[in-house]
């Protein structure tokens, strides 16, 4: 069941507390600071990334016990807010705090390659010893400041945190080797303890990861797009989350457009509303926010709905109200001398000039807050306009893919994933392609495109296939990380314009990243850039081919997606284990790889 990449493209495996030295941080605001208070930290934080902004400086904290889902539209800066946490360089930021930091789709090929020949239970306790090495340094840096004479030191206060580490590096001493073992039994990681972690496939690679982090019982961890994970190993991080929040006093933050996950481990969740640039905090699980924000939002459509009349209402106040001021100051001219000093005037009529204009101008500044008034409510309440995805396809004729009898292994050493298959993709076949974590689903696509050639048995294709493989992103940012997107929709057409390349990005919802540096760019924006790449010069392909594709789209995207291929003119074949995505997708046929190897077949009604 082990899958390999046929391309020989190296995943290197980085220590999971670091992001990928290529990408780089965002810049804070001025007024960004930090304040830590033992059993939580509060943050006031405001983003820019690139000269854009991505929030006003915000308040929002972290609580230990606690669950907080980072939630908002692709290109948000949800991924930056996570990375400038991870890199403690709030102002006042706690450097006593241990961080893990786990995304999904960093492509680490600059990261030293050291990880990425351990088997799996040394790459767990690798992690583990760092945290028990970073423990011993910390204890002896507070041993030091009790033998100093400093008065300034509140030896009590020393002693109790030097008592905390010790508690805590004496825990993962004697349960780190414990708690790796029951990973491996709960995963079956036991099948592939002799692999080096860099030959895993995606999923099992990413449960070495997050298994390895919840091992080493870190301060504060950050979970970035949990992805590739099986409705077990989903099963798996939802109970460890919930352990690590509530047992290791961990604070916990879990980025993801996974609803259904979101709403079964978070009780807290900051939002980030990219068209107002506003980060807010919510007290409540997933499902109340949800309610909550639709409600604020429909509270406030009803009061924009009527903004445009009351703007012009008040409009036309205010030039009534002038022009009764202008009329009154012209007949006080004309009932006084030129130049005349106006205290002369007699008292009734001064005395009515000043209830006048006192009332006017009281009319005056209330017209105006109340513009201002609406003027900020049309701001607090601006959503996010997500561009609808399009696919152009092409619908052949007769059979795309016949497998016959067919077997396939990677190396004589391994054994079969595949026996004695039989199977048929149609022209306008709709394929739900399921099974668990290493069953043989990217090998299964792989021999349908060609990429690989059966060890028995024989395959005939006649297919045009748009494919995105679950690596896509990770390629994309290792062979072209540094490069514009302009440069990269440049590699498949040399002669595309600066204005073309932008009306193209345009059209799938991405105008103004052409100049900006790939690695820039958040996960969901980079599966924009490599479609519309894919799709320069008028491809149309007879099938698609999606390899965990939603796991990093918002719901709106993903909501498009869904409509594009529930209405693709060709054939597609999709593989997913998001339970929102796939109870969306309507396939005409579910395709089922079981862990011997055999392919179930059934037909939705």
């Amino acid at each position: 069941c082990l899958e390999r990449n046929p391309r020989s493209l190296r995943l290197h495996m980085p220590p999971a507390s670091t992001t990928s030295s290529q990408s780089q941080l965002p810049t804070l605001t001025s007024d960004s600071r930090c304040s830590y208070h033992g059993h939580s930290i509060n943050l006031h934080v405001g983003l820019t990334h690139d000269s854009c902004l991505l929030f006003d400086p915000s308040d929002v904290s972290l609580v230990r016990e606690s669950i907080t889902g980072l939630v908002g539209t692709n290109g948000a800066g949800k991924s930056s807010l996570a990375k400038i946490i991870a890199s403690k360089e709030i102002p006042d930021f706690p450097q006593s705090l241990s961080i893990q930091y786990v995304s999904s789709h960093e492509a680490y090929a600059f990261d030293e390659e050291e990880n990425a020949n351990m088997k799996p239970k040394e790459y767990m306790a690798s992690i583990a010893q760092e945290k028990i090495a970073s423990l011993s340094i910390q204890i002896e840096k507070l041993k030091e400041k009790l033998e100093t004479d400093d008065p300034d030191v509140d030896v009590e206060e020393v002693a109790n945190e030097l008592a905390e580490l010790y508690d805590k590096q004496e825990e993962l001493e004697t349960s780190s080797d414990i708690q790796i073992q029951k990973t491996i039994e709960r995963l079956g990681f036991d099948r592939f303890l002799d692999k080096p972690v860099s030959q895993l496939s995606c999923g099992w690679r990413y449960k070495c990861r997050l298994a390895a982090v919840f091992t080493s019982r870190p301060d504060i961890l950050i979970i970035d797009e949990p992805s590739f994970l099986d409705h077990n190993s989903t099963d798996w991080l939802i109970e460890k989350a919930k352990d690590a929040a509530l047992h290791g006093k961990t604070m916990v933050l879990i980025i993801s457009h996974k609803e259904v996950l979101l709403e079964k481990l978070c009780d807290r969740i900051w939002y980030i509303n990219s068209a107002n640039h506003k980060l807010s905090m919510y007290h409540c699980g997933y499902e109340n926010f949800k309610t909550t924000h639709q409600a604020d939002m429909e509270h406030a459509s009803k009061t924009i709905d009527a903004f445009d009349s009351k703007m012009k209402s008040a409009e036309t106040s205010l030039k009534t109200v002038r022009t009764q001021l202008d009329k009154r100051e012209a007949n006080m001219k004309q009932k006084t001398t030129h130049n005349a000093d106006k205290r002369f005037i007699k008292g009734k009529n001064k005395e009515a000039k000043q209830k006048a204009d006192k009332s006017a101008a009281s009319k005056l500044n209330k017209l105006k807050q109340d513009v201002s008034d609406l003027e900020e409510i049309k701001h607090q309440a601006q959503r996010e306009r997500i561009k609808q995805l399009k696919l152009e396809g092409t619908c052949s004729s007769g059979t795309l893919a016949l497998f016959q009898e067919v077997s396939f292994q990677y190396d004589k050493r391994d054994k079969m994933i595949f026996q004695y298959m039989d199977a048929r993709i149609e022209a306008t076949d709709r394929i739900l392609l399921r099974g668990a974590n290493g069953a043989g689903k990217s090998t299964f696509l792989k021999l349908a495109l060609g990429e690989l050639e059966p060890t028995e048995g024989s395959i005939t294709r006649n297919v045009q296939a748009l494919y995105f493989p679950q690596t896509s992103l990770i390629e994309m940012t290792i062979q072209h990380g540094n490069e514009t997107a302009l440069d990269y929709l440049s590699t498949r057409d040399q002669s595309l314009t600066q204005t073309a390349a932008r009306h193209h990005l345009g059209s799938f919802g991405i105008p103004n990243v052409a100049l900006r540096k790939i690695y820039s760019l958040s996960a969901g924006q980079r599966v924009r850039l490599w479609l519309a790449q894919q799709q320069l010069g008028g491809k149309r392909p007879s099938l698609l081919i999606l390899d965990e594709v939603s796991e990093n789209l918002d719901v709106d995207t993903k909501n498009s997606l869904l409509g594009v291929l529930n209405t693709f003119v060709g054939a597609a074949i999709v593989v997913s284990h998001d339970e929102d995505f796939c109870t969306q997708f309507k396939p005409s046929q579910i395709w089922t790889i079981d862990d011997s190897g055999r392919l179930r077949v059934e037909f939705p009604s």
